[in-house]
C-alpha cells in the first residue's frame, strides 16, 4: 500500500508551531488550557507516529514485521488518545461556566479502555489490522466498524456536552467547536469511505485545533496587556474553576493607599508605565503564586493551599518599602495587604472577589500598614449586601417602596408647614430598611434615577389626594442625589410627572447636597428650569461636604439645611460655629432649617439663634403617610 503523506506534513508543521507558540505564551493553569495543551501534544505525536507507520508499512519488505506492528500500534494508540482528549476538551469547555462541580463521567472512559483492549487483542486476532512479510499492512475485517464507532462516539459525546450547555457557552466558542466537529467528522468519513490512502484525519484535527486556538484558546485573552500579569477575567475563570472543583486556594491582595494621588500627579500614561514595570517585576520574581491585576492598582496573588504566603508578603513589603525609580522620578507606593486563607469557605467567585476588594479598600481607608486577614465576617457582610441589593431591586421593580414623611416646624407661624419625604423599604421578613443602606447601591448601579422618579411619583400621588391648604402644608421637600442632578433630562421628567397628577410644582422644595455641586453650570441650568416651573430649593446637609461659599451663593437656593452633626456639636460644646453660620446665611437672605432637634431645650435655643425652621425627633420621627396626616391634623388644628 502507498499512502499520500502531504497533508500529514502540513499538519506536522502546523502543530509544531502551535505547540511552541502556545507553551511560550504561559497560559493560565486552567483545566481547559491543560487539556488543550495535551490535545496539541497528542496530535503532534499522532502525526509523527502516522508518518513513521506509513513509511515503514509502505516499505514492508525492508523492515521486520515486529517493527511494523509496533509502529502501527503506537499510531492507533495516539489516535485513541487524540479523540479521547478532544472529547475531554469539549466537555470541560461545556462545563467551564456551569455552577455545579465537575463530575467524573466514568462511563465515557469505557470506549477508551475498550479501544486499548481491542488494540492489544489485535496482536493475536488481527480483527483491526494485520502485518506480514508477504502482504505488509492490511486492514482487518472489523477495521471500519471499530474506527467509525470509536471516532464518532467521542466526537458526538463532546458535541453533545456542548449542545447541552450551549446557553452557558459564548457564541464564538460554541460555533468554533461546532465547526471543528464538522471538519473532523467529514474528513474522517471521507478518508475511511473514499480515499483510504490519503491521510486526512490528522490534518482535520490540526485544522480544528487551529480554529479553537484562534477563537478561544489564545493565552493573551487572560492577560493584562499593561502589567503582563493575568487579568480580572482570568482570575474569575481560574478561581471559579477551583471553587467548582472543591479545590480551595489562598489569596493575597495588595493595593496602594496613595494610588489616586500618584495618578493625579503623574497622569494616566505615566501611571500605566509604572504599573507595567511593577507587573513585570512581579511576574519575574514571584514563583509560588499566580499574579492577577484587578484594576485601580490592586493585584491579587493566588496560591495553593499548602504554600506559605509569608515569603510572598515579606518580598512585597521589602519591594514597596523603597522608592521605585521610573526615569527621573522616584515614587513610593504606600502598600496595603489583605490575606484570605483557604479554610475560609466561599462558594462563589464574584462573592470572593467582592470580599477581596472590600477588605483591601477598608485597609486603604483605615491607613493601616499591617497585614489584615479576611475572615467569615467579611463574607457575611458581602452576603448581607447581596441580599440587600436583591431586596432593593425587587422593591424597585415591584413599585413597593414606601415614602415616609418627617414634619418641619415653622417658628413664625408656630405650625408645621412642610415635611421631608424619605424613602423606606418595608420588608415582610427584614422589617424597615433605611435609605442609607440602599441609596449607595442605587447610585453604584445607576438605578438611582429610577428610584428618584418613583419616589417623586409617590409624593405626587400623595399631594394630589391631600388638601394641602386645609392641613397648613405649603410644600414637600424631596431629595435629589448628585447623580440625579447630572441627568440633563431630569427637570422635564419631574415636570411631566407633576402634570400627570395635576400637581403644581410650587408644592415641591428640592433638597440638593453639597456633593452635587461639582459642576455648578449644569446644576444651575437644572435649578433654573425647575424654578421657572414654580419649585424651590434647599441646600441639604450643609457642613458635610467641601463646597465653598462662592459656589453656594452663586446658585438659587432659598433655604440652607444645617446638618445635624453641626447642631449636635454645638449643643455638646465641641464646636461653636452654628450661630456664626446662621448669622452669615441670614445676612444673605437665606432661611435656615436646623436638623437633629431632639429636646425642647434644643428647639427653643435654635429658634433664639435665628433658625426659623426646625426638624428633628423632638417633633416626630419620619412616619408613614397615614400617621403623618394624623399628626399634622392634630398639631396644626386651630
Amino acid at each position: 500500500m502507498l499512502w499520500d503523506p502531504q497533508y500529514e506534513l502540513i499538519a506536522l508543521l502546523m502543530m509544531f508551531l502551535f505547540m511552541v507558540f502556545y507553551h511560550l505564551q504561559r497560559s493560565l493553569p486552567l483545566l481547559k488550557n491543560r487539556f488543550f495543551g495535551y490535545l496539541i501534544r497528542v496530535d503532534l505525536l499522532c502525526i509523527i507516529t502516522d508518518l513513521i507507520a506509513s513509511y515503514i508499512s509502505t516499505r514492508y519488505e525492508t523492515y521486520p514485521v515486529w517493527l511494523m506492528m509496533i509502529s502501527n500500534m503506537l499510531y492507533f494508540q495516539c489516535m485513541i488518545a487524540l479523540f479521547f482528549f478532544f472529547y475531554l476538551y469539549c466537555r470541560v469547555t461545556a462545563r467551564e461556566r456551569a455552577q455545579a462541580a465537575y463530575s467524573e463521567g466514568n462511563i465515557f472512559k469505557i470506549p477508551f479502555y475498550a479501544a486499548d483492549a481491542v488494540l492489544l487483542i489485535n496482536i493475536f486476532t488481527g480483527i483491526f489490522f494485520t502485518v506480514s512479510k508477504e502482504n505488509g499492512y492490511q486492514r482487518g475485517a472489523y477495521y471500519y466498524y471499530l474506527s467509525y464507532a470509536y471516532v464518532f462516539i467521542y466526537i458526538l459525546a463532546g458535541l453533545g456536552f456542548v449542545i447541552a450547555h450551549r446557553r452557558e457557552i459564548p457564541l464564538k466558542e460554541k460555533w468554533s467547536i461546532y465547526l471543528s466537529t464538522i471538519i473532523v467528522l467529514v474528513c474522517a468519513f471521507w478518508q475511511i469511505t473514499f480515499t483510504p490512502y490519503i491521510l486526512l484525519v490528522n490534518i482535520s484535527m490540526s485544522t480544528s485545533i487551529a480554529i479553537m486556538f484562534l477563537s478561544m484558546q489564545n493565552p493573551e485573552y487572560d492577560k493584562d496587556q499593561m502589567t503582563r500579569t493575568y487579568n480580572r477575567f482570568g482570575f474569575e475563570r481560574y478561581v471559579g474553576e477551583r471553587i467548582r472543583m472543591k479545590q480551595p486556594v489562598q489569596q493575597v491582595i495588595i493595593g496602594f493607599a496613595n494610588f489616586y494621588n500618584i495618578r493625579s500627579i503623574y497622569g494616566d500614561k505615566k501611571m500605566e508605565k509604572m504599573l507595567n514595570r511593577i507587573g513585570i517585576k512581579l511576574v519575574r520574581n514571584i514563583k509560588d503564586a499566580i499574579p492577577f491585576y484587578m484594576m485601580q492598582g490592586r493585584f491579587v496573588f493566588t496560591m495553593e493551599k499548602d504554600k506559605d504566603p509569608q515569603p510572598l508578603i515579606d518580598w512585597l513589603i521589602d519591594y514597596f518599602s523603597k522608592d521605585l525609580q521610573f526615569g527621573d522620578d522616584h515614587v513610593r507606593f504606600q502598600l496595603r495587604i489583605a490575606t484570605l486563607k483557604p479554610d475560609v469557605k466561599c462558594d462563589d467567585v464574584f462573592e470572593l472577589e467582592e470580599a477581596l476588594f472590600y477588605s483591601i479598600d477598608k485597609a486603604i481607608k483605615n491607613e493601616s500598614s499591617a497585614v489584615c486577614s479576611i475572615d467569615e465576617d467579611v463574607f457575611e457582610k458581602i452576603k448581607n449586601n447581596k441580599r440587600l441589593r436583591d431586596i432593593f431591586h425587587e422593591a424597585l421593580d415591584n413599585d413597593s417602596l414606601t415614602v415616609y414623611y418627617q414634619p418641619i416646624y415653622d417658628r413664625d407661624s408656630a405650625r408645621f408647614i412642610s415635611a421631608e419625604a424619605l424613602v423606606r423599604i418595608d420588608h415582610p421578613k427584614y422589617g424597615l430598611i433605611f435609605p442609607d443602606q440602599f441609596i449607595p447601591i442605587a447610585e453604584e448601579d445607576g438605578s438611582i434615577l429610577r428610584l428618584g422618579l418613583q419616589v417623586f411619583r409617590k409624593v405626587c400621588q400623595f399631594i394630589s389626594k391631600t388638601d394641602m391648604e386645609a392641613l397648613g402644608l405649603k410644600y414637600i421637600e424631596i431629595n435629589l442625589s448628585p447623580i440625579q442632578c447630572m441627568h440633563k433630562g431630569l427637570a422635564d421628567e419631574l415636570i411631566a410627572i407633576a402634570n400627570e397628577y395635576h400637581v403644581d410644582m410650587s408644592r415641591f422644595n428640592f433638597e440638593i447636597t453639597e456633593t452635587a455641586m461639582t459642576d455648578t453650570k449644569d446644576l444651575n441650568t437644572l435649578m433654573n428650569s425647575l424654578l421657572v416651573a414654580g419649585a424651590s430649593f434647599s441646600l441639604d446637609d450643609y457642613g458635610t461636604g467641601f463646597s465653598n461659599l462662592i459656589n453656594i451663593l452663586s446658585l438659587p437656593f432659598q433655604i440652607v439645611k444645617i446638618d445635624k452633626s453641626i447642631v449636635w456639636s454645638y449643643f455638646d460644646s465641641t464646636e461653636y460655629i452654628l450661630p456664626k453660620l446662621t448669622d452669615m446665611f441670614l445676612g444673605d437672605d437665606l432661611e435656615i432649617v436646623a436638623e437633629g432637634a431632639e429636646t425642647r431645650e434644643m428647639t427653643e435655643q435654635l429658634q433664639e439663634i435665628g433658625c426659623r425652621f426646625i426638624q428633628g425627633y423632638y417633633f416626630s420621627k419620619p412616619v408613614s403617610e397615614d400617621r403623618f396626616l394624623e399628626f399634622i391634623m392634630t398639631q396644626n388644628k386651630t
